[in-house]
């Protein structure tokens, strides 16, 4: 088998276990509550001599020997925070006994061998772009009205959309009442003239969602009671 560390925990990855045979199996080992953990299982057995390589906080593993006792091809990325499985671009070769490396957020898988071809090519390996979630919002301002809170915020240039919660208390808990809001504007009518709302933004893109933004506060009200402009 292979391992791997990622943010602290040990990563056991495929292998042989005699007399099961061989493994897609994976297990997680936690060395501050001396734990292991069995995670999703690879697509495929792979063992002896499987190639395993961290890039970006993600796993992978490429090549090595299947069921078949056949060089494989086959590169899967593990992820550890959602526990999945994804299969890759295969390589153009199939690899066992080959060694891997990482340089400049690239993978190299080098020689090695797809049996009975004992093997000098390299090939490298480019993932698609790691998104990253957006900055918080900055800007939330919230403006009461008649039965109504008009917001506005300051748009994030790498988001997709927003999340608009909101509380009665200051500092939250806050309940989610709006989402993929495309826009930087935002009215809320479900609210009760009298009541002060506070309000959070945050920013979503494909690579997750944003922290709360600064907290802003309106009361809305009926305005039923005499009121008068003076202009001067």
């Amino acid at each position: 088998h292979n391992a791997v560390v990622v943010d602290g925990k040990i990563y056991a990855i495929g292998g042989y276990n005699s007399p099961d045979g061989k493994l897609d199996s994976v297990e997680e080992y936690n060395p501050d509550t001396n734990t292991w953990t069995e995670k999703s299982s690879m697509s495929v057995e792979k063992y002896n001599r499987l190639q395993v390589v961290v890039l970006a906080g993600k796993i992978y593993v490429i090549g090595g020997f299947g069921a078949a006792n056949n060089c494989l091809s086959l590169v899967e990325e593990y992820d550890p925070v959602t526990n999945i499985w994804n299969t890759k671009t295969s390589m153009s070769t199939g690899r066992g006994g080959h060694q891997v490396a990482v340089v400049d957020g690239k993978i190299y898988a080098i020689a090695g061998y797809d049996s009975p071809t004992t093997l000098s090519s390299v090939e490298v390996y480019t993932p698609p772009a790691q998104i990253t979630a957006p900055e918080a919002v900055t800007g939330l301002v919230a403006i009461a009205g008649v039965s109504k809170v008009d917001l506005s915020w300051t748009e994030v240039s790498d988001a997709d959309s927003y999340n608009l919660s909101r509380a009665t208390t200051a500092g939250g808990p806050y309940t989610e009442i709006a989402s993929a809001i495309t826009g930087t504007t935002y009215t809320d009518t479900d609210v009760t003239n009298g009541t002060t709302y506070y309000y959070v933004v945050t920013a979503v893109n494909a690579g997750g969602e944003s922290g709360y933004s600064s907290e802003a506060s309106a009361t809305p009200d009926d305005l039923s009671y005499d009121r008068a402009l003076l202009e001067i």
